[in-house]
């Protein structure tokens, strides 16, 4: 249990570094000029599911808001304003089917944000 309890722990630390990469521009700047240009009142974005496709990228992410954003951004050199955002409540994507791992994350993420007070 203590193993678990700790591995949860790490995952939560590495959501947050990656999240406040993303609020800093340090990463992902195409990803987050598509969120200032669509949710620019969200100042959290967890990241827990990335899924590379051929011509895009499609990120699953957990904002300050009780809802799940998915992301489609077209890959580097692509036109940014060809990026879609779909919002998803959090009770109906909680009843979606997940890989352990997503689900993993996802529950870490969801755990940071009650932590922080902001949802649920």
């Amino acid at each position: 249990m203590i193993a678990k309890t700790e591995s949860l722990k790490e995952l939560k630390a590495e959501l947050l570094h990656a999240a406040d990469l993303l609020a800093t521009g340090a990463s992902n700047t195409s990803l987050r000029r598509v969120q200032e240009k669509l949710r620019p009142e969200m100042k959290l974005f967890l990241v827990f599911n990335w899924i590379p496709e051929q011509g895009e990228d499609i990120y699953w992410l957990l904002g300050d808001k009780e809802e799940i954003l998915i992301v489609d951004l077209p890959r580097q050199g692509s036109d940014e304003s060809a990026a879609s955002m779909e919002a998803i409540d959090l009770r109906t994507f909680s009843k979606k089917k997940l890989t352990a791992e997503t689900r993993r994350r996802f529950e870490a993420a969801l755990e940071i944000v009650k932590e922080r007070g902001s949802a649920m």
